[in-house]
């Protein structure tokens, strides 16, 4: 069944995956050639002063590219999540999800979507920055939420034994309610 196209990522994927790194490593960088060529500070900058700048730029640099690696664009047709991981769409379907998480007191909220096998060019993960809203500490987001519902649903649609089970007991509806949550 084909559905319109949902977008569950933000434009802000772009920003996360390319501009921040980008930026910061640059920055940084930067800010190390100037040390070490003393243009900036006055007296110039002890000689510890400027190893312990160059080696938090050696440190971070591949963590901030390794960390906007993993960012992906997601949209869902409500029974696929598709992908983007570089540059060409990858359809995964639903029943291939294991686990929703997300990331919690983090300036930059991230959802976690665990496949249950390797799909080329994803991999076993998906992750990508959650759209921004004020939201209760304890409670969902409302992607992470929805994917969980499309999941349930689409595990109740393809479910035969549980449709014909409720079907005959009589109580889908009550079922289906109480599967919420």
């Amino acid at each position: 069944m084909a559905h319109e196209l949902e977008r569950l990522t933000t434009g802000s994927t772009t920003y996360w995956k390319y501009v921040f790194p980008t930026t910061w490593i640059t920055a940084l960088g930067g800010f190390n050639v100037a040390m070490w060529l003393d243009l900036i500070g006055s007296p110039p900058a002890p000689l510890p002063a400027k190893v312990a700048i160059l080696g938090l730029w050696l440190a971070f640099s591949p963590f901030f590219v390794w960390w906007s690696t993993q960012m992906r664009h997601v949209w869902t047709d409500g029974d696929h999540l598709i992908v983007r991981p570089h540059g060409s769409d990858v359809r995964i379907p639903l029943s291939e999800i294991v686990e929703v998480r997300e990331s919690r007191y983090r300036r930059v909220k991230e959802i976690t979507i665990e496949l249950r096998r390797s799909t080329p060019g994803v991999g076993r993960k998906i992750v990508f920055p959650a759209p921004f809203i004020l939201q209760k500490p304890w409670s969902d987001h409302p992607v992470v939420a929805r994917i969980r519902e499309m999941k349930r649903l689409q595990a109740g649609v393809s479910g035969a034994e549980r449709i014909s089970a409720s079907a005959v007991s009589g109580s889908g509806a009550e079922d289906r309610g109480r599967g919420r949550g």
